[in-house]
């Protein structure tokens, strides 16, 4: 049997494997020098060093300049920049709609709460109400909505794949509705 040529692997999945294994490290270990984060994940230090400064050109990661003070020369610090984007949360209930937008690291950064829907409040004043709690809750953080990323809608209905309404505990008996999935896509992103 003749020896089957070695094909080498992927080189760019290896390269997203890498930078994932470095993302992680440095979300654990906050601040952090290129010797600890190859230590941590297991990289050679140069491997670790290439990976580092493509997060940093992508902007996921802060380098911070050395400390002085120490012996030698100061080991320049690492770290995951929880603020390269945001995450929007919209929970439309039957009398509320709650909007929340947090960091990449999870910490909440604004909110806002819009009262007084009823079972009956029509379709287009809900999506008004989201409308609203969406843009105080974008300004209560500081935000535009160019800095959100990405938005998860919970909603008292189910909806299909289409981002249709099928059944919605709120309007019972409506017809089928785009009110939430396909709402949003055209209102914000």
């Amino acid at each position: 049997m003749a020896d089957a040529p070695i094909a080498g692997g992927d080189l760019q999945r290896l390269r997203q494997l890498n930078s994932l294994t470095v993302l992680r490290a440095l979300r654990a270990a906050g601040s952090v020098t290129a010797a600890m984060l190859a230590e941590r994940t297991g990289l050679s230090r140069a491997s670790t060093l290439d990976v580092i400064q493509g997060l940093v050109d992508q902007g996921w990661v802060r380098a911070r300049p050395p400390q002085p003070g120490a012996k030698g020369r100061p080991a320049r610090r690492y770290d995951f920049r929880a603020d390269a984007g945001h995450v929007l949360g919209l929970d439309v209930g039957i009398y509320k709609v709650l909007a929340t937008v947090s960091d990449l690291a999870g910490t909440i950064v604004g909110r806002a709460r819009v009262d007084g829907l009823r079972r009956t409040t029509p379709i287009a004043e809900r999506l008004s109400s989201v409308d609203d709690a969406v843009d105080r809750c974008l300004v209560d953080a500081g935000l535009v909505r160019a800095d959100v990323w990405t938005v998860a809608v919970g909603t008292t209905g189910v909806v299909s794949n289409d981002g249709k309404m099928m059944l919605v505990a709120a309007h019972r008996g409506s017809a089928a509705t785009s009110i939430i999935i396909g709402g949003s896509r055209a209102r914000y992103w």
